[in-house]
């Protein structure tokens, strides 16, 4: 059943029956059915233009994005957009790899100078090591020069 929401929300059932008497009596019962006949087309033909408005605009939005094309449009300008960020990303991470490679490099080349540092103090404290025992070495033999003199200076002294 159809229900019509339009202003028959108020009437009540004996009132839609004094309302069909009074067009069954107004309009007599031979022409009832051509208006009926009336009413049936001029919906009919409003449904039909309800369609047919429906359709033109659903056709029309179609057109209107086929030919706008957002997608494409947000996807280029999206690329556009990404593009630059990418890059800087890019170079980011290569100053970065290059940073740590540099970084390993100057680890490296900071460990050798640390070897060669104590390499050079090893040897310098060998050299002064050396020198050191050369210098033991040449008192002694001093000293035992100038005992050895005063020895035979005082033996020749004595004799």
């Amino acid at each position: 059943m159809i229900h019509i929401s339009l202003f028959l929300n108020d009437i009540s059932g004996s009132e839609i029956i004094v309302i069909l008497l009074f067009i069954l009596i107004f309009f007599g019962s031979k022409s009832i059915p051509s208006i009926a006949k009336t009413i049936g087309k001029g919906l009919y033909q409003v449904r039909n233009a309800t369609a047919e408005i429906q359709h033109e605009i659903k056709n029309s939005v179609s057109d209107i994005t086929t030919d706008i094309n957002i997608k494409n449009i947000l996807t280029e300008k999206q690329e556009e957009l990404l593009a630059p960020m990418d890059q800087i990303y890019s170079e980011i991470e290569n100053t970065m790899h290059y940073n740590n490679n540099t970084g390993n490099k100057e680890t490296i080349q900071a460990d050798e100078a640390k070897k060669e540092t104590k390499e050079t103090k090893d040897t310098k404290d060998t050299i002064e090591t050396a020198e050191l025992a050369e210098n033991k070495e040449n008192i002694i033999t001093n000293s035992n020069e100038d005992n050895s003199k005063n020895n035979d200076s005082n033996s020749d002294n004595n004799g």
